[in-house]
Order: C-alpha cells, then sequence, then structure tokens
C-alpha cells in the first residue's frame, strides 16, 4: 500500500495566490480588450468641434439677446419664412421678421416648430452620427452655428434642411 503525501501549507496558499493572481491578469485583460475601442477612439473632427463650439457657446451665451432663423426645407411656406428669436433671461419668443400677417391675414402669428440656438446643438449632435451630409460653420466670438446644412437619407424620404441664424445681437 502506497502512502499518500499530504501538501505542505505553505504550497497550497501559494498555489491558492497563484490562481488569484491568474484569475485577476485574465479579468483586468478582458476589461481591457472590451474597452480598448472606447479608450482609444477619437471622435470624428465634426462632433469634436461640435463640442468645442457648444463648450464656447455656455461659456459665453449673454442672458439677454436676440436673431433671426432663416430655415429651408421640403415644408410649407411658413416654416421657411424669418423669424426671429427674443431670450429675455429664461423667456423665449418668436415672432415672423416680416409682416407676415399684413401680406396674409390668415397667417399664423408665431412661427411653427421655431428652433432656439440650444435646439440646433441637440439637432447637430443627431446630425453628427446620423446624417449622411452635414455641414456647419460657427460664429468666432459665441460659438452658436451661423449655417447648417443638413442632408438626412430615410428608408422613405430625402429631406434636406438649411439653418441660418443672422443678426444676433445682446439686448439691453
Amino acid at each position: 500500500m502506497k502512502a499518500s503525501v499530504k501538501p505542505k501549507p505553505a504550497f497550497q496558499i501559494a498555489t491558492l495566490l497563484a490562481g488569484v493572481v491568474l484569475l485577476l491578469i485574465v479579468f483586468v485583460s478582458a476589461g481591457y480588450f472590451f474597452t480598448l475601442g472606447e479608450i482609444g477612439a477619437t471622435k470624428p473632427p465634426i462632433v469634436a468641434e461640435l463640442e468645442r463650439q457648444e463648450a464656447l457657446w455656455r461659456a459665453s451665451e449673454p442672458t439677454y439677446y436676440g436673431y433671426t432663423v432663416d430655415r429651408e426645407c421640403y415644408c410649407a411656406a411658413d416654416y421657411r419664412e424669418p423669424y426671429t428669436v427674443t431670450i429675455d433671461g429664461g423667456l423665449r419668443s418668436f415672432g415672423y421678421s416680416r409682416g407676415l400677417q399684413a401680406a396674409n391675414p390668415g397667417a399664423p402669428q408665431t412661427p411653427p416648430e421655431p428652433v432656439t440656438i440650444d435646439d440646433l446643438f441637440q439637432l447637430l449632435h443627431n446630425a453628427a452620427t446620423q446624417a449622411d451630409t452635414l455641414s456647419v460653420s460657427y460664429d468666432s466670438e459665441f460659438g452658436y452655428p451661423e449655417t447648417i446644412r443638413i442632408d438626412w437619407q430615410e428608408a422613405l424620404a430625402d429631406e434636406e434642411q438649411y439653418f441660418t441664424i443672422r443678426d444676433f445681437r445682446r439686448l439691453p
């Protein structure tokens, strides 16, 4: 009959520690492998520029200001009529630039789906990842988007949107 030899306690502890270290290395390596795309990824230039300009806007946005929005799209005339946006502290107001009411008494008083600069930044974030074509220019002082051209290729329709922010001014 053979006698069995029991391993010494020091050997058992060393084996246990080696196993724990090996598992730790495997988990850390797997975590690095699965996040490598995120860690090593760089943002597309249009997204990096968008974030830079939005940060400039957030830092320099006046409390009281106004501007005019020109919008082009394949949509009703009410959408394409220039309108003004006024930001008075937290209050927003919208109105047509020209006397649309005088020319057409049945026309609405306010533009349908008016956009603010914050709305345009949100639109740009969506377009940066989903639109087929996006071009944008920014104001050098405040960082707001001055011109936006977006071409969305959707399953059933080709939609294009153009926005121009002009006559930006601080209000007293």
